[in-house]
């Protein structure tokens, strides 16, 4: 496979707007990281349904490197700053935030994917790498994290590896899926698609 050469150039008034665009994505993400989690277990450590990981994928596919740096600085935001917990903690599981949604940037850069999914390689591209490897790094880094930091016991390993990976496959599948395939047509035509990783 050949990677594609995107072409745009990233003017002053672009670089702002992708500024702004920045802090806009980093609010919707702390928002979605502090009241986005569906079946919370009652122990801290043990993930539950991460909506906001669905929703931050797309930003990265659809706004480049903007959407990775929001994914992190979203989690300290929203969820890292107001529970008070260890920074070390928050930026550990800030990072398996930022881990999940850059990859399959770089991946779909690489093999010039369309975030689009219009066609197959398209499809199979965003499986593996935006579904499966990002989600596995971003479950052994975030359980690691808290289990690092005593956070919980090492027993609960286990446990918070195979939730933090099945909830975000299942959110990664039906949200991030649908909101590329019908919104990613929306976001190029409003002109706020980033085609390489910064313009």
């Amino acid at each position: 496979m050949t990677a594609v050469v995107r072409t745009r150039t990233c003017d002053s008034k672009r670089l702002v707007r992708n500024l702004a665009l920045f802090f806009v994505l980093t609010l919707i993400n702390a928002l979605l990281v502090r009241y986005g989690e569906l079946f919370k277990p009652g122990e801290f450590g043990l993930p539950g349904i991460y909506l906001a990981v669905g929703v931050m994928i797309a930003f990265g596919l659809w706004f480049g490197l903007w959407g990775v740096l929001a994914a992190f600085a979203g989690y300290l935001l929203g969820a890292s700053l107001p529970a008070g917990m260890l920074a070390t903690v928050g930026i550990a599981l800030a990072f398996a935030d930022f881990v999940e949604v850059l990859i399959p940037v770089l991946a779909f850069q690489l093999f010039a994917a369309d975030s689009g999914l219009r066609s197959r390689r398209d499809f199979q591209v965003f499986l593996a790498f935006g579904w499966l490897i990002n989600n596995l790094l971003g479950a052994l880094i975030g359980s690691g994290a808290v289990l690092l930091f005593g956070v919980i016991p090492a027993e609960l390993f286990p446990t918070s590896f195979f939730e933090w990976l099945i909830g975000n496959l299942i959110v990664t599948l039906l949200i991030t899926t649908v909101l590329l395939r019908l919104v990613t047509p929306l976001v190029r035509s409003a002109g706020l698609f980033v085609e390489r990783y910064w313009c």
